[in-house]
């Protein structure tokens, strides 16, 4: 990775502590002379609106880094709106912040229709037919490498960060 010039922010305006906590971020990339771009999770309606204009996703996908300001839901839509791309994501919890932290490399899934169409996911992916009750034909792929072929009305596929999510 090299050096970080454009940051992009997805931030959840409905968590009180973002109010607080993206001025004195704001204030640090510009001391820093990083730019940055905001994508709010939705419409803000408090001092967020004024301090930084709203992004579009696609925006996002031309950053070398993107802070997810909010909770694991923040997290996750941080996730989706980079998808395939190669972009690493800072979570920033400010819904209960305790001053520790830690880096971690993620797995991530991507299934691919045969028409070209893709779909990436953190947590899961889970596949079923338009009609519910007809069979669907899969063929799974591990690192490039072909494992398996079958049958099934539905397929879910998930990552040690989703399988967490049931229990």
């Amino acid at each position: 990775m090299g050096k970080l010039r454009n940051i992009g922010l997805v931030i959840n305006p409905k968590r009180p502590l973002a109010a607080v906590v993206l001025p004195e971020l704001i204030d640090w990339l510009r001391r820093h002379e990083l730019q940055f771009t905001c994508y709010f999770t939705s419409q803000p309606e408090n001092i967020m609106a004024t301090i930084c204009s709203t992004a579009t996703p696609e925006e996002l996908h031309h950053t070398d880094m993107v802070m997810a300001l909010g909770g694991d839901g923040t997290l996750l839509t941080a996730a989706r709106l980079i998808g395939e791309r190669h972009i690493p994501i800072l979570g920033i919890n400010v819904g209960s912040l305790k001053g520790d932290f830690y880096t971690q490399e993620r797995l991530v899934l991507e299934a691919q229709h045969p028409d070209g169409g893709k779909i990436v996911g953190l947590n899961d992916i889970v596949l079923l037919p338009k009609e519910p009750g007809r069979l669907l034909q899969f063929w799974v792929w591990v690192d490039n490498e072909y494992v398996a072929n079958f049958s099934a009305d539905g397929f879910i596929i998930s990552t040690p960060t989703g399988s967490q999510m049931g229990s």
